[in-house]
């Protein structure tokens, strides 16, 4: 799938940015994907929906060979100043960098040198089924799919769920998607079952629809992780209860999504 979205005013801070990091980036051999919530507003366009303001956080992830590679791209940068040790400034804006590919653990996780731990499993899988957006500026850029973000975001949250709420309230976002925009018009026409199961909540089916499309996208390893944290109570619960008084809601989306994320592996 491809997308032109660089008629798209408020797009222009990524464009600039992600032009430069994108060059230095190929200068280097290294591929690009744009990841978190600029991900979302970028594919967001795409579906015909209203941004008004766009996010100003700008995350990517860099498929590397080595440590020493991914610090050779981030030293084509000014450092930010108070951040972590993958934070750099491109445009004047903040960029975290996440490196993947050569430099994953077996668990799929990665070590930065200031001792944060990242998961990154679903990061390389969803490079592989990225769809390419053209943003002002002329810059082409691969964004994971709703489907892929919403497996990112669920990783991301158990991991910072201590020192931030921003995961959860972009996976709510996400899963929220489906039944906006041209979402909507694609979730009736090629999802009219799903709908019925869930007696015609199209925000339960649109979760379920990407549970499965999420599910499709890991190797059996991966499924069991994700389904193994969709299933504790506790975690969703937690996850859920950051919707505040849309907390019912949220869960019934986290609920449709495991139903169909478990689907894969019947």
């Amino acid at each position: 799938m491809n997308c032109d979205a660089s008629s798209f005013p408020e797009l222009d801070l990524q464009g600039r940015v992600l032009a430069e990091l994108t060059a230095a980036a190929a200068e280097r051999g290294v591929s690009l994907l744009v990841i978190g919530a600029a991900a979302r507003d970028i594919l967001m366009t795409c579906i015909g929906l209203e941004l008004g303001r766009a996010t100003r956080d700008l995350d990517v992830a860099v498929a590397v060979t080595s440590m020493a590679e991914f610090e050779g791209l981030l030293s084509a940068f000014p450092r930010a100043v108070g951040r972590g040790s993958h934070s750099i400034m491109v445009q004047g804006l903040e960029v975290d960098v996440v490196p993947f590919g050569g430099v994953e653990s077996m668990t799929r996780r990665i070590a930065f040198p200031d001792g944060f731990e990242l998961d990154v499993l679903g990061v390389a899988e969803a490079l592989g089924a990225a769809v390419r957006v053209t943003l002002p500026h002329g810059v082409t850029v691969r964004v994971p799919t709703f489907a892929a973000q919403a497996v990112l975001k669920l990783f991301a949250w158990r991991d910072r769920r201590y020192a931030t709420s921003k995961d959860a309230i972009d996976l709510r976002a996400i899963l929220g998607t489906g039944w906006r925009g041209l979402q909507l018009d694609r979730l009736y026409a090629e999802e009219w079952e799903t709908v019925e199961k869930w007696g015609g909540d199209v925000v339960a089916a649109s979760a379920a629809v990407l549970g499965r499309e999420g599910a499709t996208l890991l190797e059996p390893a991966g499924r069991a992780e994700v389904l193994g944290m969709l299933r504790e109570a506790h975690l969703m619960e937690a996850l859920a209860g950051t919707a505040g008084s849309m907390a019912a809601e949220f869960l019934l989306q986290l609920d449709a999504y495991r139903d169909g994320f478990s689907s894969v592996n019947a």
